[in-house]
């Protein structure tokens, strides 16, 4: 079964992009293995014969590198997959942003000493350096237990974010409406943290 793309709401592109650039997208990530940053789409963009290349300002009097990486992080958010479940259409972003780890680069300790990788301490977040930070396809995500943690860890601390910000606005939410119902529902099961 051939998947159907989406254009997401307020993206600056037109359904006919979608049907082009997401299957694209997706192609570069699968061939990566470990998803696609903005700079390899960039790159797999700026050969005149790539599919995506008319999708990027290439004149350098009006855009200059960042430019370009910020049109293809917009890129990168932008599509969606419908999926039929019992009748029913869901949209789901075709990637997803993920962190993941990289082994650090072996240390030589001395001019005869086999290189030694330091291990990491537990509990520590792992150094910048060793953080690969990049959009994976979807599939992939679910598919993947470590992933999918990541995806809803990140889905808890934007509730979080969202129930920090809006707790000033509690007394004037019309709890009647479904709005009302929701916010309720998430300021009792979100605690209110003081980081935020």
């Amino acid at each position: 079964m051939a998947a159907k793309f989406a254009v997401r709401a307020g993206a600056p592109f037109r359904q006919k992009d979608a049907d082009v650039i997401a299957p694209e997208i997706l192609r570069l990530a699968q061939n990566r293995g470990d998803g696609i940053t903005k700079e390899e789409l960039l790159e797999a963009a700026r050969p005149p014969r790539s599919r995506l290349h008319r999708y990027f300002d290439w004149d350098d009097k009006k855009a200059a590198e960042k430019w370009r990486l910020k049109q293809a992080g917009s890129m990168l958010r932008a599509f969606e997959v419908i999926y039929t479940v019992n009748r029913e259409e869901r949209r789901v972003n075709i990637v997803e942003y993920i962190v993941h780890r990289e082994e650090p680069e072996p240390v030589a300790v001395g001019a005869d000493d086999e290189p030694e990788v330091r291990p990491q301490r537990r509990g520590r977040e792992a150094p910048r350096s060793h953080l690969r930070r990049s959009y994976v396809p979807i599939t992939e995500v679910l598919s993947d237990a470590e992933l999918s943690q990541q995806l809803v860890q990140r889905a808890r601390r934007e509730l979080q974010t969202f129930r920090n910000k809006y707790e000033r606005i509690r007394d004037y939410v019309d709890f009647r409406t479904k709005f009302g119902r929701a916010f309720a529902q998430i300021c009792e099961l979100i605690p209110l943290t003081q980081d935020e």
